[in-house]
């Protein structure tokens, strides 16, 4: 009986929590946005004018339950003493706990992890879309898990918010962020900084874990500052893997521009961009 009870107070914790955030929280709603519109395109080139409607409607409702899902996880997960999570850990930077969300969810649904994550809306929406498309089920249930880390991760900021607790700052910032955390650019991806000196940044792009890649290494950013005439230009070089969707390169690109304009308050006749798509990245090691 006691376990029933957690569970409800649990559910009803996520409801009433969401439906706040959702109502009254304008930040929660526009990120929220993002990431919907991002899954959305994934599959645009696929659906048929004539499905489209039907199907971005009924993504949007599985997109709400999956990311229930995984923010009552967490609350259930959290009604439990053997399963409490530390405050330090609480209080790494956002893009790492991020990226660890992946093998918590793995964790905490085990053998289970079919039928945990997959929620009756996302269930049905899969049948009807297979029944539609052809190879499409990778991606809905890449999506599914997706959505789901992204709700858990929520559930875990305001459960930091709760305990009163603040992020770990960056000891070094770099010009796309703190060189000792990850910073997601899309749902999807993250730069780490590699080497940062006085003028010249390297970062990679990686994909998120919840990918589970062999290889995660999605691209690299190199940022270079040229001294002209006492006034400082940028060299910004943005190499990305074929394996990145084409959809997605455009949006890379942007966000990555934008964040060192406006992180540093570049104007943009100061930025000379650079861009190609590599087929492979290799690591040259001499005997």
């Amino acid at each position: 009986m006691e376990t029933t009870i957690t569970k409800k107070d649990a559910y009803s914790y996520t409801e009433q929590k969401l439906k706040a955030h959702f109502q009254n929280n304008s930040e929660f709603n526009a990120s929220f946005a993002v990431m919907f519109d991002f899954y959305r395109k994934k599959f645009s080139h696929i659906i048929e004018e004539k499905n489209k409607s039907t199907f971005e409607d009924r993504l949007f409702t599985s997109a709400k339950g999956q990311y229930f899902n995984g923010y009552f996880m967490i609350r259930e997960m959290l009604s439990h003493e053997e399963t409490q999570i530390q405050n330090e850990w609480l209080a790494q930077p956002e893009g790492i706990i991020t990226e660890e969300i992946p093998q918590l969810i793995k964790n905490i649904t085990g053998s289970n992890f079919d039928e945990v994550i997959l929620t009756e809306p996302m269930q049905q929406f899969t049948m009807w879309a297979i029944t539609q498309y052809e190879d499409i089920l990778a991606a809905l249930n890449q999506l599914a898990f997706d959505i789901v880390c992204l709700g858990a991760k929520q559930a875990i900021l305001d459960e930091r918010d709760t305990r009163g607790l603040s992020e770990h700052k960056s000891s070094l910032e770099g010009l796309l962020g703190g060189v000792d955390r990850a910073t997601f650019i899309t749902p999807q991806h993250f730069l780490t900084c590699d080497v940062k000196t006085s003028e010249t940044e390297i970062w990679t792009l990686s994909w998120w874990s919840a990918l589970d890649k062999l290889d995660n290494k999605a691209g690299e950013v190199t940022i270079v500052r040229i001294i002209q005439e006492n006034e400082s230009r940028y060299a910004l070089n943005v190499y990305l893997s074929s394996q990145v969707p084409e959809h997605e390169r455009n949006l890379i690109l942007e966000q990555t521009l934008t964040s060192l304009m406006e992180r540093n308050e570049i104007a943009r006749e100061d930025v000379t961009v650079n861009f190609a798509v590599v087929s492979d990245f290799y690591i040259f090691v001499q005997d």
